[in-house]
């Protein structure tokens, strides 16, 4: 019994020193990802940054999911990919592009790929899918936003900063029912006030 109870506390032991899974919502982006970070070996070169949490991108509702091209630091030309098709690429894209897609709900479909290596890594998960080589930079992201950065196959310096992105979505604001009648109401005032007028005059 005394060794069922000391094997029983060290399986209690190891499973809470296991990382756990946390979400962060920022406008219609929700990111569930493990909350030990893994530390860069050096800096990210674009972000500066010395860690990056691996984890799974969604969209909370359909939106417009809006990419913006942050930099490089790699020798290879890299690719980003919105639903397996290329979008940009580290030679031809400039700091700052920005580029929008809309999407429906759930996990969101994008990646990466090292055209030098064949090296692909992306968001779906799954086998196959090298979805730790995508890092979620959140010591420097700015509200509403993810940055996120990959780590090509060119090099193992695992410092997320091969190609680097800052994502956000936030849907239109919709127009309140009520709005059109108002406007309306407001219209029908001016003309009944106009025919008042002309008929004083």
């Amino acid at each position: 019994m005394k060794k069922i109870l000391i094997a029983l506390s060290f399986t209690l032991a190891a499973i809470s020193a296991q990382a756990t899974t946390v979400s962060s919502v920022r406008g219609d982006l929700s990111l569930s990802y493990n909350d030990v970070a893994v530390g860069f070996v050096g800096n990210n070169d674009v972000t500066g940054d010395i860690r990056g949490f691996n984890g799974q991108l969604s969209a909370t509702q359909g939106t417009v999911f809006n990419i913006k091209y942050l930099g490089k630091e790699a020798g290879d030309k890299n690719f980003f990919l919105q639903s397996g098709n290329s979008i940009f690429n580290t030679n031809n894209a400039m700091v700052g592009a920005t580029y929008q897609f809309t999407v429906g709900a759930g996990v969101l479909d994008f990646g990466f790929k090292d055209q030098t290596t064949g090296f692909t890594a992306t968001n779906l998960g799954g086998v196959g899918s090298n979805i730790n080589s995508i890092f979620y930079l959140l010591d420097t992201s700015t509200p509403g936003t993810f940055r996120i950065g990959f780590n090509d196959n060119g090099s193992r310096d695992t410092d997320g900063d091969d190609l680097v992105i800052e994502v956000s979505a936030v849907s239109a604001v919709p127009v309140p029912a009520a709005l059109p009648l108002l406007a309306t109401a407001f219209g029908a005032f001016g003309i009944a006030r106009r025919r008042n007028k002309a008929k004083a005059a």
